[in-house]
């Protein structure tokens, strides 16, 4: 899945989104509700949020068309409580994130609606999904880099997540709630997909000489910095 993805630094902006951010921020300044030097923050929250409800709101009205509102939230809470730890692919405008982020859930859906599957595929599916999300690694951004530590922390959320999906799913099944089930299983296939093309585009952008020093060098420095941490703590 692809929404958020156009949020980050180096993004292209849709710029009726940063002309109805810049009048809120505007307002909140001739206000005196907010300081000059807090405009920008406030500005890029109001855009970012701006964005992000137009693409949901774009969804719940694809969902009322199928007349599937129960699994729009389904699918959301399942999506953002993966998404945002194991990343993926990113677009660098928000109006292909949109048009995709549209596109990707709308295909979870009719997937939902009119693909049938066995008990046993349902299993199988759900086995290879969570056995996927389990082990392989987050993708990583340039615009965001993280530290051992916190690799660390977002890998224990992913597993509990994943766990409870576990749980969840071993309910549906014995409910015979195969409808929640599908959507499950593709919007779990959704992030993984994005998962992998994240992992491709990053291997082909960090290709160069210099963009693999700059990597090795940050992560020498942080694995430095943790070996610090480790010694200061045995010490104490």
């Amino acid at each position: 899945m692809y929404i958020s993805s156009a949020w980050n630094a180096g993004r292209i902006e849709w710029k009726e989104m940063k002309k109805i951010s810049n009048i809120l921020t505007v307002y909140l300044l001739k206000n005196d509700i907010i300081s000059q030097s807090q405009y920008n923050i406030y500005q890029f929250g109001f855009q970012v949020g701006l964005e992000f409800v137009v693409c949901i709101g774009l969804c719940f009205i694809i969902s009322i068309q199928m007349h599937m509102i129960h699994l729009f939230v389904a699918f959301w809470l399942i999506f953002f409580s993966l998404r945002s730890h194991v990343g993926g692919l990113h677009m660098k405008s928000y109006g292909t994130c949109l048009v995709f982020s549209c596109l990707s859930f709308w295909m979870v859906l009719v997937l939902t609606k009119y693909c049938i599957l066995s008990p046993k595929m349902c299993i199988f599916i759900f086995s290879l999904d969570f056995l996927i999300l389990f082990f392989i690694k987050p993708v990583e951004n340039d615009n965001r880099n993280v530290t051992i530590e916190e690799k660390k922390v977002y890998g224990r959320r992913i597993k509990r997540i994943l766990l409870l999906l576990a749980c969840i799913f071993i309910y549906l099944y014995l409910v015979d709630s195969f409808e929640f089930i599908r959507v499950i299983l593709f919007t779990l296939l959704l992030i993984i997909f994005s998962l992998i093309t994240g992992k491709i585009y990053e291997g082909k952008h960090i290709g160069s000489i210099r963009n693999w020093r700059s990597i090795w060098e940050y992560r020498k420095k942080d694995e430095r910095e943790h070996r610090q941490r480790m010694e200061i703590e045995k010490a104490a």
